[in-house]
């Protein structure tokens, strides 16, 4: 069933204003006007962007993207030698690294506790080796300064990191190094240094620690990268660095409050979860795999319609069976057939499968997507494709309940339910003239044309066009209880011959 609705966000890319009433017309012949989806931010809450008046930003897979595979096998061959170190046999060394395994986020428990998290067997290696080459680890994109000038234009814009200041500044200095001009892409701001894009930069964070009681905060020398002596107290200064501190403190020395900060980030519980369950911040996260989720989804994505299937066609076997049936459906194959496409979907996302989804279920790092981060993208830098006054609309979504509702209008006007109810004995003696007058109320477009032929019941719209709103049952306008009809139980309007007799009331009908 149709309906009248205003454009999606989507469709209002150029920052025209919305139509006017009278231009309005059903969505399902509305032609959609969407970004590519490699521009695209994805909205789980509403956020009006114009009410943003900080924009805080993590550094690492954040600001500073790392090439893949080529980071991780640096990161892989420098566990295998620390893993060596400790004990592990050399033959180890042997092993490549495979892209696909494992996933991150990933909740995993082998016998044994074969997979340890990579910081109880960290030396800071991996960061010096980083350092050593720039170009091959470290994307250098010339549109991170350009929007975080334009950031910067619009609100506030800080930086917390868990890295230290040496590491931090290496990395910044390389991503804002633009002197002799980008060879593709828009052109970058005049050269300056990193520290002048930010108005707060913390470094040392010991995230999710920030957003409980967090750290000490000093200052950091960043002539020397070493750490002024006592706990700093005073007021902002410019393009000054401090490192440890809370999120509280961010709050006071930036003079804004959690619902005025956005803060992008890539770890879901480091960055996402604690910043909005502590402080309130809205949020934004970093989904690289995103662009390759999309890709198999598009490509892909009749085996999910398959799987939908299958669950309707499950659905319809119970359909017909209540507590008193004695009768057991076979739904061995139906149920074979479910884990076999579920299989081959997720084996198109590589061998973990999906990051998002299992079959038609969804995984834990999608929950907490869509429960913790209001927004979420392949990368911050799709916000350049935005204008700072956007309004960030979630999709409307349906719990399962609230699901069956179009259904149950649909058999409703059309008699299809309810045997032995009045309506269905209305419909059948005559068709749907028992509810033109409310049909006609459902579609009440602005500047409407009069009613033509052949358009179905409820649509005011010319010949062939689908319903419009759904028929939503509604009080009759006192004109409308005297509209003659042979088929309408309502009552007719007295001639002035049967003026002396009674019109009996028409019986209510249950349910409505």
């Amino acid at each position: 069933m149709g309906s009248i609705s205003q454009a999606p966000s989507e469709a209002m890319d150029g920052c025209s204003s919305p139509p006017g009433p009278k231009e309005w017309v059903p969505v399902e012949h509305r032609a959609p006007v969407k970004r590519d989806y490699h521009h695209r931010i994805f909205v789980n809450r509403s956020l009006e962007l114009e009410k943003i008046k900080c924009f805080g930003f993590d550094m690492d897979y954040t600001l500073a993207m790392y090439k893949s595979p080529d980071y991780e096998e640096l990161t892989f061959e420098l566990l295998l030698e620390r893993l060596v170190s400790i004990g592990y046999p050399h033959e180890i060394l042997a092993y490549k690294y495979d892209p696909t395994f494992p996933t991150r986020d990933l909740p995993l428990c082998l016998p044994g506790g074969l997979l340890h998290p990579l910081s109880q067997i960290c030396d800071g290696c991996l960061k010096e080796k980083t350092l050593e080459n720039l170009e091959k680890f470290v994307v250098k994109d010339p549109r991170i300064p350009l929007l975080l000038s334009r950031m910067k234009d619009a609100g506030k814009v800080f930086l917390a990191t868990n890295s230290d200041y040496n590491y931090t500044d290496a990395i910044m200095t390389y991503l804002f190094d633009f002197a002799e001009g980008a060879e593709e892409g828009p052109p970058p701001p005049p050269p300056r240094p990193w520290r002048a894009y930010f108005d707060l930069i913390v470094v040392d964070t010991r995230k999710p620690l920030f957003f409980a009681e967090g750290t000490v905060l000093r200052q950091v020398n960043t002539d020397t990268g070493k750490l002024r002596i006592g706990t700093y107290t005073g007021p902002l200064q410019h393009c000054a660095v401090y490192s440890g501190g809370s999120s509280d403190l961010v709050c006071d020395l930036l003079g804004v409050k959690g619902k005025d900060i956005l803060y992008i980030g890539d770890h879901i519980f480091g960055d996402i979860l604690k910043s909005k369950k502590r402080q309130g911040w809205r949020t934004f996260l970093v989904v690289p795999e995103l662009a390759k989720e999309l890709h198999v989804w598009t490509e892909k994505s009749e085996l999910f319609e398959e799987l939908r299937s299958l669950d309707v066609f499950l659905a319809e076997l119970y359909q017909h069976l209540d507590s008193g049936s004695s009768e057991c459906p076979d739904i061995s194959s139906i149920k074979k057939r479910i884990q076999a496409v579920t299989h081959e979907m997720d084996m198109c996302y590589g061998k973990m499968g999906s990051l998002f989804r299992c079959g038609s279920r969804q995984t834990l790092f999608a929950n907490q997507l869509m429960r913790y981060a209001d927004l979420y993208a392949a990368s911050f830098i799709n916000f350049l494709y935005y204008p700072f006054s956007y309004l960030f609309r979630a999709p409307p979504t349906l719990m399962p309940h609230e699901s069956t509702v179009e259904h149950m209008r649909m058999e409703l006007s059309t008699g299809g339910s309810l045997p032995g109810h009045p309506l269905r004995k209305q419909a059948q003696s005559g068709g749907a003239a028992g509810w033109a007058g409310q049909d006609r109320e459902a579609c009440d477009l602005p500047g409407r044309a009069g009613r033509q032929a052949g358009s179905p019941p409820g649509c005011e719209h010319s010949p062939g066009r689908e319903r419009c709103l759904p028929a939503f049952p509604r009080k009759l306008a006192p004109w409308q209880k005297t509209m003659p009809s042979d088929s309408d139980p309502r009552p007719k309007r007295r001639s002035s011959q049967a003026a002396h007799r009674k019109t009996p009331a028409p019986s209510p009908v249950p349910g409505l």
